[in-house]
């Protein structure tokens, strides 16, 4: 066949199909289609005229001749751009079919399958197949038309890797033998200006590994045999809206993402989509391609042919960072923002304030990082462990305004929402290291806290001057944020100083209170009021419903799955933080070598298994939707460096990322942790060496592991199970 290419068709292939043996032929050179046809008519026309004039004129062209020759070239480019253009809209028509399909799949099963307890997914299991068949046959005819032509990168002979994608794709299909090869000659085609960050990241990212400066198009359409990223909008969708109701929205993150012949196509109606399709993309090269360096040249940047429709089951899948206990550093946070976006999560929770310490600069109160952001000693060893020692160290650090813009940009850049995090009206000892009037005893000298735990020691609710101070500190917090959300905290608030500071009775007694419960209340509620005013929403640990509920308040629910239950069932949403399965700063393995952790035990198929609505859960599905979705939680009391957070983190970040978003049955199936397992150690364990992560690996798990030198250990009492941070 013409150019190299032979399409060969195959049984349907899942995930894990095994390469091809003995074939590695020398890769085919990459001629772009429109070239290529030229350039077979030109070479044609060519050799016939040249026999011709050279009977003639022993060799010589002469001039209608080189007119001739002129015009069937034009001609031939013509014919191929005119071919280009039927099959670009043909690859539009086919991505926004699969969109629309792809979305009212998650939209019929994202909740309504989980909580109605049917057991229609057998039929629904052969719906898929066929539907499946059908994509295949469709994406086959429409995007392999010309595979007569020599197209760029495109080999049918390089070994095959295993698919190892995480999270797991909603659908995957392999339709044919056959692999897309990344070389230099490589584009990235964009359809639309708008999508030029995504097609940055995507280069940036294989120039790195690859030493390939692949040239970003703005070309409004795609080239065959290169990267295209399709920005598809609605009046492109219109017309497959007549024929099925479509279940996108403006702000879905779904995506396509087709690879054969014809090259490697990214489609989404939105920004976020094309980026996680992108990460799909990436992750279906050899892990290496993560390299910060280049890499060998045997490397064989190959992509195999494949079809997959994706998209999310909960909108916020996230991490939290505890940056008050032990300090990070912000190259530190930029790597852990990239470490998710690989992950496709997109919330970065960052709590910047506690009894230990004070991590934001403030510009109308310089003496919080001066004073509040620094501990005169750090507790060694275990909090439950007799007699305290400490280690005599001066410990702190904060993060500049411009730190904070930098964070902000990148994680934005990669489509993730950074929610900060301050404390009140507890865990806030440290702020009053440095302006104590805003405490119910002034009179008393503080320190920020060097053990772990709850202070008894919180902010005054019957002070004004307390509020204006939040109100502050507050205002220059969501400067910086342009998160839709702010956290407060709100947690594990003790309100012994409230029952015997006067300001607080009185306050009591002017509201009606009846309880310093219901003082808590109003104190969340005046904050969420101001926050609101801001046109932002208020986040808070479960304890805000203590004393009532605010209007608006979206609860982050930690003491189990009840909180957010009862948040839906009054028409708030809810996100699932749970303590016994998001909680990283568990144990994660019974080996005594572990390093020190608070307590407890959280095993990475305990994290894989977590269900956001419980199965006895009484939720009913027009319900559902005010579950967000989820996240871990990285509480570092015990977690001094960024080794030791990685190790905390990975893999069960990995299990947590696949959790929040691939579609799933009411609980976990049978054979779904073996399949993941299989995945992050045969690919994603290798991509996260690649990135220098210090993961805990999984196969060790009743052993020592290498990962786990150096850390901070500790050998007793491991497995106590303490609610308070």
């Amino acid at each position: 066949m013409a150019g190299g290419v032979v399409a060969t068709s195959s049984a349907r292939n899942h995930s894990r199909q095994q390469p091809p043996q003995d074939q590695d032929p020398a890769q085919p050179r990459r001629v772009s289609p429109r070239v290529a046809a030229a350039t077979a008519t030109s070479t044609t026309t060519t050799s016939t005229s040249t026999t011709a004039s050279g009977r003639a004129s022993g060799g010589v062209f002469k001039w209608w001749q080189q007119l001739v020759i002129v015009a069937l070239v034009a001609f031939s480019f013509r014919m191929a751009s005119l071919q280009y253009d039927k099959e670009f809209e043909q690859k539009v028509d086919f991505v926004v079919e699969s969109m629309m399909q792809t979305a009212n799949d998650v939209a019929s099963i994202d909740f309504n399958s989980i909580l109605s307890g049917s057991d229609g997914e057998e039929e629904e299991e052969e719906d898929d197949e066929q539907d499946g068949d059908d994509n295949d046959a469709t994406n086959t005819e429409r995007l392999s038309k010309n595979s007569k032509h020599a197209l760029n990168g495109t080999s049918l002979h390089h070994p095959i890797a295993p698919i190892t994608i995480i999270p797991k794709p909603t659908r995957l299909k392999q339709s044919k033998q056959g692999t897309f090869a990344l070389v230099a000659t490589t584009k990235i085609y964009l359809s639309n200006t708008i999508v030029k960050p995504e097609g940055e990241i995507l280069g940036e990212t294989l120039r790195a590994s690859t030493g390939f400066r692949l040239p970003i198009v703005n070309a409004g359409g795609c080239e065959q045999g290169h990267i295209c990223l399709l920005l598809l909008q609605e009046t492109e969708a219109a017309k497959h809206k007549k024929k099925k109701k479509s279940a996108l929205l403006d702000d879905t993150e779904a995506y396509v993402l087709d690879v054969g012949p014809n090259g490697a196509v990214v489609g989404s109606f939105t920004r976020k989509g094309l980026f996680y399709g992108t990460q799909t993309l990436l992750q279906l090269l050899p892990p290496a391609i993560y390299a910060t360096e280049k890499q060998s040249q045997a490397i064989q940047w190959t992509i195999p042919f494949v079809h997959i429709e994706d998209a999310p089951r909960y909108t916020w899948r996230g991490m939290h960072l505890d940056v008050a206990r032990h300090f990070m550093p912000k190259e530190f946070v930029l790597k852990f923002i990239n470490l998710l976006a690989i992950h496709k999560m997109n919330s970065l929770h960052l709590h910047l304030s506690d009894d230990q310490g004070w991590r934001l600069e403030i510009r109308k109160y310089p003496l919080l990082t001066k004073i509040s952001a620094w501990r005169n000693e750090t507790l060694i060893g275990h909090q439950d462990h007799f007699p305290h020692k400490y280690d005599g160290k001066r410990y702190g650090g904060f993060f500049t305004q411009q730190d904070i813009r930098e964070i902000v940009a990148f994680a934005a850049r990669r489509h993730i929402n950074v929610v900060p995090e301050i404390e009140m009206p507890g865990h806030t000892q440290a702020v009053f290291a440095a302006y104590p009037k805003c405490s119910c005893r002034p009179d008393l000298h503080y320190t920020a806290k060097r053990e772990w735990g709850v202070s008894d020691n919180v902010f005054c609710a019957g002070n004004d001057h307390t509020f204006e101070f939040l109100q502050d500190i507050l205002e220059e917090v969501m400067e910086l944020f342009p998160s839709e959300y702010i956290h407060i905290g709100g947690d594990e608030c003790e309100k012994s100083r409230w029952e015997t500071c006067p300001l607080c009775q009185k306050r009591m007694e002017d509201e009606n209170l009846v309880s310093v419960k219901e003082l808590q209340s109003y104190f969340i509620r005046r904050i969420e009021k101001f926050v609101n005013s801001k046109g932002r929403k208020m986040i808070g640990w479960d304890e805000i419903f203590e004393g009532g509920l605010a209007p608006h308040a979206t609860v982050m629910s930690w003491r189990g799955s009840d909180p957010a239950m009862q948040a839906a069932w009054q028409n708030h949403h809810a996100i699932l933080a749970t303590v016994d399965k998001t909680y990283f700063d568990w144990y994660q393995s019974k080996n005594t070598s572990e390093p020190l952790a608070w307590g407890g035990f959280t095993p990475l198929e305990k994290v894989y298994g977590f269900e956001l609505i419980p199965q006895d859960s009484r939720l009913p599905p027009e319900k559902a939707h005010y579950i967000l979705g989820g996240q871990g939680q990285l509480w570092t009391e015990y977690m001094p460096t960024s080794k030791q957070v990685e190790y905390m983190a990975f893999p069960r970040a990995a299990a947590l990322a696949e959790t929040l978003w691939a579609k799933r049955l009411r609980s976990i199936q049978a054979g779904e942790y073996e399949d993941f397992f299989h995945r992050l150690v045969q690919g994603h364990l290798p991509r996260l060496d690649t990135l220098n992560v210090n993961y805990r690996n999984p196969t060790h798990m009743y052993e020592p592991d290498k990962h786990s030198r150096g850390l901070s250990h500790h050998h007793t009492k491991r497995f106590r199970i303490k609610l308070n941070r």
